[in-house]
């Protein structure tokens, strides 16, 4: 006989209340709440953020309220010239670098996660925002079906229209993002 023991997630990914989640986005300095803010991370090939980046221009077409995309990573040149190409320097949010032990205030911070990935091994982005409260758009690929199930949207890693209607689903929705 097999049995799968999955990992582990550290208890401090926990959702955190709603003053809680007041006070800690206001410590990121981050828009209040009647802006949405949309997390992307990671600096890897992979984590397909230039997808990120065009459903990103879409949100901005498609939400009634300001949208803002908060991308935690090192910066890399492809990205730095695909967002000045964008028009949208002044809608994106960066984060180079946050220790371990603030991430559950990040994704406590931010209204979902969306995470596009071309290839995970585990997927530990997805499964921490969830495990925050957090709603998660994500690719359908890898582990990442294994990881999110049913608890999240999943859809093709090049699909912009697809995870753009998620994404505004997510951040404008009650009913949806309490769902997940």
């Amino acid at each position: 006989n097999i049995t799968v023991i999955y990992y582990g997630l550290s208890p401090r990914f926990t959702r955190f209340g709603q003053l809680q989640r007041a006070h800690t986005r206001r410590s990121f300095g981050f828009p209040d709440s009647d802006t949405h803010l949309v997390l992307i991370t990671g600096a890897a090939f992979y984590k397909n953020q230039l997808t990120s980046l065009d459903v990103f221009e879409r949100l901005q077409r498609m939400c009634k309220r300001p949208v803002k995309l908060v991308r935690l990573g090192r910066p890399y040149a492809e990205w730095n010239q695909a967002v000045s190409k964008s028009g949208l320097k002044d809608h994106v949010i960066e984060l180079e670098f946050l220790p371990s032990d603030r991430m559950p205030d990040l994704y406590n911070s931010v209204d979902c996660l969306l995470f596009p990935s071309w290839y995970e091994g585990f997927g530990w982005p997805p499964l921490e925002a969830m495990a925050c409260g957090t709603p998660v758009a994500t690719s359908n690929v890898a582990s990442l079906p294994e990881v999110v199930g049913d608890a999240g949207f999943m859809l093709a890693p090049d699909d912009v229209e697809g995870l753009s209607r998620a994404v505004r689903r997510l951040v404008e929705d009650v009913n949806v993002r309490e769902t997940f």
